[in-house]
């Protein structure tokens, strides 16, 4: 008969709705391929995992805090964080408290997302959109796991599944979150490489998927929609040139002229008067 490992979970008080830490863990079978877990947990600043290669598929979404992952992905609240079977992974908390939730299934889960293209090795974190009922969802899991029985693990097996299907439906499919990219790129900082690691991608790939999206790079995407501000306020006669200019992010006044210039056929002054 298989075996089921001992249940274990730790329990603090919950901030408003959700636990601040409490999980449930369980065996389906034999050995690490029928891992079951899901919980919540809160953790001080500092290192979480350095070079940790898990025997199970693990979902992290960051609910509050912020991290760096693997060394370049900046994240935080609303980044989903995968970390594969057999795959070395880093974890350092920068701000604290981090609050995150997870799923952790089986190998076999894995194998079955990966040939679906729900999840892709080449994108450890995305940008998820959940909201308070799928949390509800998932904490309201937590206790029935737990309590159980061993027969009963399987139909716990295919709703932790599905719970996490949703998540990753909900986190785009090739790792670019345009919406957040673009509310990114609407500001003259930070730089394009940052806003690709906020997005969780490189930056060759960020630039690439940004422009299959939008039929645009990144940065003249950002260039245009500084100089579309720029037309904006420079509605209002009261504000000087300069003052635009800078917090527009140019470096000096006869920079942002020219690039205005360059959009416009005029200058910024000549623009203003004509309107």
């Amino acid at each position: 008969m298989p075996t089921v490992a001992k249940p274990t979970r730790s329990d603090t008080a919950p901030p408003g709705a959700l636990p601040a830490t409490r999980w449930a863990f369980r065996i389906l079978g034999g050995g690490d391929a029928g891992t079951l877990s899901c919980g919540f947990m809160t953790k001080g600043r500092g290192w979480d995992s350095r070079g940790a290669r898990r025997p199970s598929l693990s979902a992290v979404l960051c609910l509050r805090g912020t991290a760096l992952y693997d060394g370049r992905h900046a994240v935080g609240p609303g980044d989903l964080l995968l970390r594969f079977t057999g795959v070395a992974h880093d974890l350092e908390i920068t701000s604290a408290p981090w609050h995150e939730c997870w799923i952790s299934l089986g190998e076999p889960v894995e194998a079955l997302l990966l040939a679906t293209g729900l999840i892709d090795h080449r994108v450890p974190v995305r940008r998820a959109a959940v909201d308070a009922v799928w949390l509800a969802e998932l904490a309201a899991a937590i206790t029935p796991l737990e309590r159980a029985p061993e027969h009963d693990l399987p139909h716990h097996l295919v709703h932790l599944q599905g719970l996490l299907m949703t998540l990753l439906r909900h986190a785009p499919a090739d790792g670019l979150d345009l919406e957040r990219a673009s509310r990114l790129l609407a500001e003259p900082e930070p730089s394009l490489a940052v806003v690709a690691q906020r997005c969780g991608l490189d930056y060759t790939r960020f630039r690439r998927e940004f422009r299959r999206r939008t039929g645009v790079a990144p940065g003249a995407y950002r260039q245009r929609r500084l100089l579309e501000r720029a037309r904006r306020e420079l509605l209002d006669r009261t504000r000087p040139v300069q003052e635009i200019a800078a917090g527009l992010g140019y470096a000096n006044p006869f920079a942002f002229s020219a690039a205005f210039r360059r959009a416009t056929g005029l200058s910024p002054r000549a623009w203003r008067q004509g309107r």
